[in-house]
């Protein structure tokens, strides 16, 4: 393929240092257009130096043949070319270097999804993990989905992977703040939760509940405040009997003798806790760490599935829009240096996002 120097150079701006091409070939010529139909196997193709060339294509060539070779170095490609020959530029060369060109940018300007069918592996999202808000837990899907990227790049030994955990900061912060009041709830009523465990929803029926929320919310908006929402869920048709055991001391005194309300839940109890909830101040760096924990969370199934853990890389966190009431961490493909029979790969990768 050295040959084809003039070529690569011309069109993609490198040298060819080495590699074999065969060809298996079906041409038909028809009012002096050609038209091929061709296999092409090219046998440990290796690029070499970057050439000036205007006519060049801005390609990542390392990350497109990392994604076209096998464990063998071998590349199989079914190739079309056609031409005319009348042309008077026209050369057998030229047109098979630009037919690989098309394949190329075809996978390098989608790589998950090239991976995927070279590999027979559904890639529908595969660029990216999604997480609850809050939560740094792999869902079972997302399992498989890492599952599946191990599997193709044990295929292709000269990818790599990089990993930019992500963080949604309006879905994540609520999460957070969500979490930090059950576990604030959990507390109150004296429940231990086992290592690990998630706590459930507040229940605002609870006494123990109702008394904390009331005397955070005051604490927090003062007392004025809080009457003046007290005031505002009060039936304002009922009687002067109905008023008096509505009291908040009566009501508190009530509590001693039940543990919760088994009627509908208390709107007003529920309004204290969304307001308590917003409130809670959850910084930035939470978000960062909780990020940064879903990265983690990622490489860690990567290797447990079988991928070195040489050629995963974790970037640094980075904000993410919410996708289907889920948090994305993104995913993008590399090219390391081809490893030796036994060994790994190494290098800086050439990391193209998709």
């Amino acid at each position: 393929m050295t040959n084809l120097t003039p070529y690569s150079g011309k069109f993609a701006g490198r040298r060819i240092d080495s590699g074999r091409l065969s060809v298996d070939l079906e041409y038909k010529i028809k009012d002096r257009q050609l038209a091929g139909e061709n296999k092409f196997i090219v046998n440990k193709l290796r690029l070499g130096e970057r050439v000036d060339s205007p006519d060049a294509m801005k390609l990542p060539l390392d990350l497109a043949i990392a994604l076209l070779e096998d464990s063998n170095g071998i590349i199989d490609l079914d190739l079309p070319v056609s031409g005319s020959l009348d042309d008077p530029q026209f050369s057998y060369g030229k047109i098979i270097w630009k037919a690989i060109v098309n394949v190329l940018t075809k996978l390098v300007t989608a790589p998950f999804r090239a991976l995927g069918k070279l590999l027979g592996v559904s890639s529908e999202k595969l660029e990216s993990v999604d997480f609850d808000p809050g939560s740094s837990a792999l869902l079972p899907p997302e399992q498989e989905k890492l599952k599946a990227v191990a599997e193709a790049l044990a295929k292709r030994p000269a990818l790599t992977l990089t990993l930019e955990p992500g963080y949604a900061p309006e879905a994540d912060r609520r999460a957070l703040q969500e979490l930090a009041m059950r576990r604030e709830a959990v507390a109150v009523v004296g429940i231990k939760l086992a290592a690990g465990e998630a706590p459930g929803p507040v229940d605002v029926n609870n006494y123990k509940i109702q008394t904390w929320l009331e005397d955070s919310y005051a604490e927090r908006a003062g007392k004025e405040d809080y009457k003046k929402l007290r005031e505002s869920f009060r039936d304002k048709d009922a009687g002067a009997a109905a008023r008096v055991l509505d009291s908040q001391l009566i009501e508190r005194l009530g509590r001693r003798f039940k543990a919760r309300d088994e009627g509908p839940a208390s709107a007003f109890h529920a309004e204290l806790l969304e307001r308590l909830t917003q409130q809670t101040k959850i910084e930035d760096a939470a978000l960062v760490r909780l990020a940064e924990a879903r990265g983690q969370a990622m490489r860690e199934e990567l290797v447990r599935q079988g991928l070195d853990s040489a050629r995963v890389s974790l970037a640094a966190p980075a904000e993410q829009a919410a996708r289907d009431k889920l948090a994305p961490s993104k995913m993008s493909l590399g090219a390391g240096k081809r490893p030796a029979a036994g060994s790994v790969p190494t290098g800086a990768p050439e990391a193209v996002t998709p």
